[in-house]
């Protein structure tokens, strides 16, 4: 079965969890006017017991957001006496944060897309990093190891090195992916638009099928695209940019609100992220378990080998904890600078409001 197929399955599953059809309309309509979940005031005399509602705006549903989907696929949100409604995709990272000022409460997105807006002045505050590290790899067929002559055990600096006159397929120009695998290339002085031959495919299926064809040598994708063709037994993981050490902390995947949201809603996002907190915790201490909750509600179609094959290449990047790390930062603005046009800047404190998971560890 292809991702894409999987993928959306899995997104009509995860839609269903906490919500009330009569009030999505409702809830979507309310954070456009200042936020859906408010658990301030006492209009109509709610039920103090009743769910506080939360509109949730998320840019992907894949194995880059290990701690999000097992938070759904294990009820914790739902242990946080929340009611979640949760909007359609929007792969978009940037469009997807921007949401935050418009039709949702809490977004989970890209770390690329969320830094511009703040640079812009966007009315946005990350308050947790759910991923760290890059979830992408580089994925080579065999028979073009074997040309180059070193193993995929070689040190990080020579297999890089070594993509040197290869032809690599890469998803849209500008996406994470993209400037991650650029950014990593350049560390080790290899220029990506003189020393190989990159090309841009932007349907993940048509990645594999590129290299599966030999019209590209390898392609750089996250799980489970990038290993689907290893389970296939035709080519191996190359590289995981996650394991380049200036790039393991690096912030991936952020979690978003606005201030003004976080200002009046300030319980409701206490709540949200504790069950973030939750389970990235469980992630790391009961693996096991996560590992068969997410497969049993996202990925049960999914080949057994090519899900376990992905589910350990991105736990890694779910278990060094959700708080925000200023020292990264750097390296992120690196990244995003070393590829755009626009060179922008933020400082942790613009970025990031740690008080929020300061009042999660309080209360447990």
């Amino acid at each position: 079965m292809a991702v894409q197929h999987i993928v959306r399955r899995a997104g009509k599953r995860v839609r269903a969890v906490g919500i009330l059809a009569a009030a999505t309309v409702l809830a979507l309509t309310a954070a456009a006017c200042g936020g859906s979940g408010s658990t301030g005031g006492d209009e109509g005399k709610a039920d103090p017991n009743a769910p506080t509602k939360v509109t949730f705006q998320p840019a992907t549903e894949s194995f880059a957001v290990l701690t999000q989907l097992n938070a759904f696929a294990g009820g914790y949100f739902e242990k946080e006496q929340l009611d979640v409604t949760y909007n359609t995709v929007v792969s978009n990272a940037a469009q997807a944060a921007q949401s935050v000022t418009g039709n949702a409460d809490i977004a989970i997105v890209g770390s690329t897309g969320v830094v511009p807006g703040v640079t812009a002045g966007r009315d946005m505050v990350t308050v947790a990093v759910l991923t760290k590290g890059p979830t992408t790899q580089i994925t080579l067929r065999d028979d073009v190891i074997e040309r180059l002559g070193i193993t995929p055990d070689a040190p990080i600096e020579d297999r890089i090195k070594a993509l040197k006159g290869l032809t690599l397929a890469l998803p849209q120009p500008g996406s994470t992916t993209d400037i991650a695998v650029r950014q990593s290339l350049k560390i080790y002085g290899v220029e990506p638009d003189r020393d190989l031959t990159i090309r841009p495919i932007t349907d993940p299926p048509a990645l594999v099928t590129a290299m599966r064809e030999k019209q590209v040598d390898g392609f750089a994708f996250s799980s489970p695209t990038s290993v689907q063709p290893v389970a296939e037994g035709y080519a191996k993981v190359w590289v995981t940019l996650s394991d380049l050490p200036e790039f393991k902390q690096m912030p991936w995947i952020d979690v978003v609100t606005s201030k003004s949201f976080l200002k009046d809603n300030r319980e409701a996002v206490v709540r949200f992220v504790r069950a973030l907190y939750k389970s990235s915790e469980d992630l790391k201490a009961k693996p096991d378990e996560a590992r068969e909750a997410i497969r049993a509600k996202y990925f049960p179609d999914l080949d057994q080998s090519v899900y376990d094959l992905a589910f350990d290449l991105s736990l890694p990047t779910a278990t060094q904890g959700i708080e925000p790390v200023g020292e990264s930062l750097p390296v992120l603005l690196e990244v995003i600078n070393s590829n755009a046009d626009t060179q922008v800047n933020v400082s942790a404190d613009d970025l990031y409001d740690t008080t929020v998971l300061s009042d999660v560890k309080a209360g447990l």
